[in-house]
């Protein structure tokens, strides 16, 4: 049975407007994204977009698309990694083993 309250990630999404609900990955999935957008960030930051207007959703629809990314999210902006710092700083955090 499906949970409403979540949008399956794959290769069926089309656009970042697919992300509808919650992202949720198939388990397996090791992405950045997939590990670090909690239903905490979602819900903080799924309306909001950067000074440069990208949306976070579109910052992290390749890793929501694209099951084997290594780390699956792209900044809109330098702005982006103030503006989703909650999101960005775990992301460098564990890519880059660099702190804020």
């Amino acid at each position: 049975m499906k949970n409403l309250d979540t949008t399956e990630c794959g290769q069926h999404l089309k656009s970042p407007e697919d992300l509808v609900n919650m992202p949720t990955f198939p388990e397996g999935t090791k992405s950045s994204v997939a590990r670090f957008v909690t239903k905490d960030i979602w819900n903080e930051y799924r309306h909001e977009q950067d000074e440069a207007g990208v949306p976070f959703k579109t910052q992290i629809f390749s890793g929501c698309k694209n099951l084997d990314s290594g780390i699956g999210c792209y900044a809109g902006s330098h702005n982006s990694y103030y503006k989703f710092a909650k999101f960005y700083d775990k992301v460098i955090q564990d890519y880059h083993n660099h702190g804020p």
